[in-house]
C-alpha cells in the first residue's frame, strides 16, 4: 500500500526493487534525533551505516549512556528481519 495525497491509501501491488537507506526522524520530547541507515554491497555481505544526530549535545548527553545498548536491541531485530527476507 502507498499513502498518497492528503492521506489516500493507494492499493498497489508495489515491491522494493532497491533500498540504499533508511532515514526516520523520533521526535520524543525526551530525546529528539534523526537516524539515517545506509546499506551497502561489500564483499558479498551488507556494511550498515548508522547516524543519530540529535538536535543539540545537550540531548545526546541525556541518552549517551543507554544508546549503545538500545541500538544492539534495534540491530538484533533489523538483522532477524533481514533474515526473514533472504
Amino acid at each position: 500500500m502507498l499513502g498518497g495525497m492528503r492521506g489516500v491509501v493507494n492499493p498497489q501491488d508495489c515491491g522494493w526493487a532497491e533500498a540504499k537507506g533508511i532515514v526516520l526522524q523520533h521526535p520524543d520530547p525526551m530525546h529528539s534525533f534523526q537516524m539515517t541507515m545506509t546499506f551497502a554491497e561489500e564483499a558479498g555481505k551488507t556494511r550498515r551505516t548508522w547516524w543519530m544526530r540529535f538536535e543539540s549535545a545537550a540531548e545526546f548527553e541525556k541518552v549517551r549512556e543507554f544508546i549503545p545498548a538500545m541500538n544492539e536491541q534495534n540491530f538484533n531485530r533489523l538483522e532477524a528481519q533481514f533474515a526473514t527476507m533472504a
